[in-house]
């Protein structure tokens, strides 16, 4: 089993955004992990993304309050992080057809309140 020792948490919401961190660190507690909890989800990503920093792990929110999570993905797949393992993270119960998930091809779905056993579940990198 690999585990990440980068993570990269995405989220809008602040109270979402400390349950993620404290899921991450007791997942995985030798992993680095950034935050970007701004309502400047896209914008406030890109600026994160240039600092160079390679991340295993994204967690993406499904609904940032912009609009932009897909505009998101793309970058981190496409241009940053190839090789990222994303997963998408949202309120609501998966659904395929839904506008959170449809065009946006991650590697899992994790519904919120998230645990850390289901963070370890999908987080793994093997």
């Amino acid at each position: 089993m690999t585990v990440p020792s980068q993570v990269l948490i995405v989220e809008d919401d602040p109270d979402s955004a400390l349950v993620m961190q404290l899921c991450v660190k007791r997942a995985f507690p030798e992993a680095v992990f950034r935050t970007v909890d701004s309502v400047r989800g896209a914008k406030k990503l890109s600026q994160e993304l240039r600092r160079k920093a390679t991340f295993d792990l994204v967690l993406l929110d499904g609904m940032l309050l912009d609009g932009t999570s897909s505009e998101a993905w793309r970058h981190i797949k496409t241009i940053v992080h190839p090789n990222s393992k994303i997963i998408l993270t949202s309120a609501i119960p998966e659904n395929l057809n839904s506008p959170i998930t449809k065009g946006v091809p991650v590697d899992g779905y994790l519904q919120k309140p998230i645990t850390p056993e289901d963070l370890i579940a999908l987080g793994e990198l093997d």
